[in-house]
């Protein structure tokens, strides 16, 4: 409670902890259109990444306990591209669980979602290191369509972001069954069954 009169009230602001100054980043993307002949980058946004760190046993006397313990999440940007900074020295694995529609989750590395099983680890040995390209290629399970649009004048891709604008996709009765939007890149996919489609 303040009675009156003046109150003076000083803060001492602590920079970042220079022992916290590791970064990991990569990037999320569809494998199954990456291993075409010829390759098509088709990165995945809006992908919940999550970053766990290896906690060492203290006791190794009973056997090794340690264990990976989560640290954070965050989502990939509209390049499909994560980045977490801020770290410590140690161990880390990183998976990718809140994936899109119809997509299996995945790890860099492989193999999902245990992360004291799956995934192969990072080690971050010093505290300005950046350990880039832990990227994490994702499954497609289902029947798609998928393709770019891109500007008729320039050839540049177009972006859904750029004027909003869908692809219609219509069943052979000419029923509109779905509409999606297209990435930074230009391009789209649209889950469907076995059959005959147009677009539009």
């Amino acid at each position: 409670n303040i009675a009156g009169g003046d109150v003076t009230t000083d803060f001492v602001l602590r920079g970042p902890d220079p022992n916290t100054t590791a970064t990991i980043e990569g990037k999320v993307f569809d494998q199954v259109l990456a291993n075409f002949e010829p390759a098509i980058d088709f990165p995945l946004s809006s992908v919940w990444v999550q970053l766990y760190r290896l906690v060492p046993d203290a006791n190794l006397e009973d056997g090794d306990d340690s264990y990976y313990e989560y640290v954070i999440d965050t989502l990939t940007d509209p390049q499909g591209l994560y980045t977490f900074a801020g770290l410590s020295t140690g161990t880390y694995k990183v998976q990718a669980q809140g994936v899109p529609e119809n997509y299996i989750q995945g790890s860099y590395g492989g193999g999902c979602c245990d992360p004291n099983v799956d995934g192969t680890p990072i080690d971050i040995v010093a505290i300005n290191q950046v350990f880039a390209n832990a990227d994490i290629g994702l499954t497609y399970n289902g029947t798609r369509i998928v393709g770019t649009v891109t500007n008729a004048d320039t050839g540049e891709p177009v972006s859904s972001d750029f004027g909003w604008f869908g692809i219609d996709l219509f069943n052979d009765a000419g029923d509109g069954i779905d509409t999606r939007g297209t990435n930074v890149a230009g391009q789209y996919q649209i889950p469907v069954d076995p059959g005959g489609y147009y677009l539009a």
